[in-house]
């Protein structure tokens, strides 16, 4: 009675992962701060990446996040200072297995 693998793998196909939410509550600015994202998936994420750009969307860091496996969110560690977050934007794109991505935004 339960789901068979075919399904699972039809039903990841079909289906890509979703955001939930970035938390940039805190992030502040300094290297060393987490911004965290919540996401999920029907089989397994294979990557989430952010990304953080200035209010011109050039790129001022990128880099990948580790699982927490304590809270459930993956965590992206700042290692460049940015002094000023007025329109400061922050990008979270998560990957699955099948290749699908969804990507999601928040402007400090």
């Amino acid at each position: 009675g339960g789901v068979k693998p075919f399904n699972l793998a039809v039903r990841d196909y079909m289906n890509s992962p979703e955001i939930y939410q970035i938390d940039v509550s805190g992030y502040k600015g300094n290297p060393g701060e987490k911004i965290l994202v919540e996401t999920s998936d029907d089989f397994v994420i294979t990557s989430v990446t952010v990304r953080i750009l200035d209010p011109a969307r050039k790129p001022i860091e990128e880099g990948l996040c580790e699982f927490n496996l304590l809270t459930g969110n993956y965590e992206f560690t700042a290692t460049i200072a940015v002094p000023d977050l007025a329109g400061v934007v922050v990008v979270a794109k998560v990957c699955d297995l099948p290749g699908h991505s969804s990507e999601s935004s928040t402007t400090l």
